[in-house]
């Protein structure tokens, strides 16, 4: 029998090559059960082995190239969790999830403002936003009940980390808290209809994490923040274009070029406040078409 099926095979059968990075197998035969068998044994087997592939690579991707390596200055993976415990449980009303939405998207702005705060050695200003960072930090657990508590956990820490920087005027430290936040909040929203998409927001959280590398004047750090941005901002381009901010994509690819071809610290530094302000009208072309859909 087996021999049968192999001459059937080799006389209605025929694989053309494979092309590199192509999972499908393209096949000419003719009308016949038993090649229809072998055609959907090959396809099961070649689809579970693609499974595994995705799986692998989103494991791979968003662990080195999304979010941010694990070093001192950074929302490490040893704080930011990228479990399925993140995503909202099917019974989240709508209305739920839109108030832990805008708390997320509060706190990530006090921590933002905390950030400049910080650099500008405005620590009186910086223990104010804290404590509505703080109470609004206390709304999002009550409101979140449970939901993804690792990374709740890391936003705790982190704003700890932040109070106790703020306390003794550790510059640098306390830039480096409220940035974490902001990561860690960019996380915790993507489950959720967010404004702006997570993309923007890690823009952002490089942008200032060149401010604080390029004053440490730690080049090799801030060359690889930047291979970081670029994957990034290659992901956030199709929405952008997608919401008809071509403009806004071709200034920021300049941004790009020049980070790319940046060799001293000082670059670095300068082109950050560019980053900055060009992330602020990102945020505006998804802001305003939420202001009209809502």
């Amino acid at each position: 029998m087996n021999n049968l099926r192999n001459a059937v095979k080799n006389t209605f059968f025929i694989e053309l090559p494979l092309k590199k990075g192509n999972w499908d197998m393209q096949i000419i035969k003719r009308e016949n059960p038993i090649i229809e068998r072998e055609r959907n044994v090959r396809l099961t087997a070649q689809l579970k082995m693609f499974v595994v592939f995705l799986s692998c690579f989103q494991i791979f991707f968003l662990s080195g190239y999304i979010f941010p390596v694990s070093h001192v200055h950074a929302a490490d993976e040893k704080s930011i969790s990228h479990d399925k415990n993140s995503s909202p449980s099917p019974g989240v009303h709508k209305d739920k999830a839109n108030t832990i939405r805008d708390e997320l998207e509060l706190i990530s702005g006090y921590a933002e403002d905390i950030f400049d705060l910080a650099k500008a050695d405005r620590w009186k200003k910086a223990s104010k936003k804290l404590l509505i960072l703080e109470r609004g930090e206390k709304n999002l657990i009550n409101t979140a009940n449970g939901f993804a508590g690792d990374n709740l956990s890391a936003l705790t820490k982190s704003s700890s980390d932040l109070e106790r920087a703020i306390n003794t005027k550790n510059r640098q430290e306390a830039m480096t808290a409220a940035n974490k936040i902001t990561a860690i909040t960019a996380l915790l929203a993507k489950p959720f209809k967010q404004r702006v998409p997570t993309n923007v927001m890690l823009l952002g959280f490089y942008g200032r994490e060149l401010v604080i590398w390029s004053e440490m004047k730690n080049t090799n750090k801030l060359s690889a923040i930047v291979s970081k941005m670029h994957l990034t901002w290659q992901t956030l381009m199709p929405l952008l274009l997608a919401e008809g901010g071509s403009k806004d994509v071709k200034k920021f690819g300049e941004i790009m070029k020049r980070l790319e071809a940046a060799k001293i610290p000082e670059e670095y530094g300068r082109l950050a406040i560019s980053v900055l302000d060009e992330v602020d009208n990102l945020e505006k072309v998804f802001t305003q078409k939420s202001s009209r859909t809502e």
